[in-house]
């Protein structure tokens, strides 16, 4: 996992490929890229966009999400109400967020993640390990 120190008004103003997420003044990398994570996202993405008028929920992939004051972290998928006040980076939290586990995924630093959503106010996280065919 390589790392970064830059501020965090330069990793606003940047692109990256791939994001990254910006904790504490520091850039962490993600695991992404391999079939398994793809599929199951492309099939969430699908399955959202199905229900999207009746549920009035819509799913955003690869979405910044303003954490914390000093922590923006990159959901895997985001899901948002259809009717919300425009952010860039969305600082209120989504209804749910679902991450997807890549075979180099770490559970302590997977863990932080997922107390970084909770902290933020997000009531739904799930996580799903392709690999295993597993949710939780």
């Amino acid at each position: 996992m390589a790392t970064t120190q830059i501020s965090l008004d330069e990793y606003l103003r940047t692109d990256y490929e791939p994001d990254c997420d910006y904790v504490d003044g520091a850039l962490e990398e993600r695991n992404t890229g391999e079939i398994q994570h793809s599929a199951v996202l492309a099939f969430l993405v699908g399955a959202f966009a199905e229900h999207e008028e009746q549920r009035k929920l819509e799913a955003r992939p690869v979405l910044r999400l303003w954490v914390s004051p000093t922590r923006v972290r990159i959901a895997d998928l985001a899901i948002l109400p259809v009717k919300r006040p425009y952010e860039a980076v969305p600082s209120q939290p989504p209804v749910a967020i679902i991450e997807v586990l890549s075979p180099e995924d770490r559970v302590s630093r997977y863990q932080q993640r997922l107390d970084d959503y909770r902290a933020m106010g997000v009531a739904n996280v799930w996580v799903i390990d392709p690999m295993r065919r597993k949710a939780f």
